[in-house]
């Protein structure tokens, strides 16, 4: 039979552009690529939130690669998926890495480039292939994150009706961003991209 699907978290990228909302189009574009893998669990939203929200941060804070760390920690999650856009010239290099949660060690690494803003779309796909390919062994052979605590289901049922309606919304969202994306329209797909912590807000 085959061993249950690793869970993993997925950090908002660090942006080095002009464009402010291009790392977060990677981000969310990967994060959407790696829900269809059968290898990896991405962590959701609800749990991430609720996470933040016993540590105390504020709703929609950005999840730096260090945050969500903490955050994996805390849920018992192995692996972080990090990374960058960075611009040179006119076009960008999109990194991204498997970090292991408990001890912030990089284990797997891609890299891909975009000649001009025209090649982001087919990068980021190019990226994501890569990634999935590699992820579900790599997250497997790490271990498991050392500050992983008891969940807390205090007060769930009256958060219930609020993750199912987030959960339609980001459904909806996630359709239109890959529909933006596939058709090239690169600030379409950041600007739904930047709306997605609107969703943690919600929680």
């Amino acid at each position: 039979s085959l061993a249950p699907a690793q869970r993993i978290l997925v950090a908002d990228f660090a942006n080095f552009t002009s464009d402010s909302l291009l790392a977060d189009a990677v981000s969310h574009a990967l994060r959407i690529d790696l829900a269809r893998s059968p290898s990896v669990r991405l962590a959701a939203d609800a749990s991430v939130a609720a996470t933040l929200r016993r540590m105390r941060r504020e709703p929609g804070v950005r999840l730096t690669s260090e945050l969500a760390r903490e955050v994996a920690m805390r849920d018992g999650i192995r692996g972080v998926i990090g990374g960058e856009v960075r611009e040179v010239g006119n076009g960008y290099v999109i990194s991204a890495a498997i970090v292991e949660a408990a001890t912030g060690e990089e284990v797997q690494g891609w890299r891909q480039t975009a000649h001009d803003r025209a090649g982001v779309i087919p990068a980021i796909d190019s990226l994501s292939a890569a990634i999935r390919k590699r992820v579900g062994e790599t997250v497997a052979s790490l271990k498991t994150a050392a500050l992983a605590t008891r969940p807390s289901f205090v007060g769930l049922r009256g958060v219930a009706p609020l993750v199912v309606i987030a959960g339609i919304l980001d459904v909806g969202g996630n359709a239109g961003f890959l529909a933006a994306a596939h058709l090239g329209r690169l600030d379409v797909a950041s600007i739904l991209a930047s709306l997605y912590p609107i969703v943690t807000v919600m929680l």
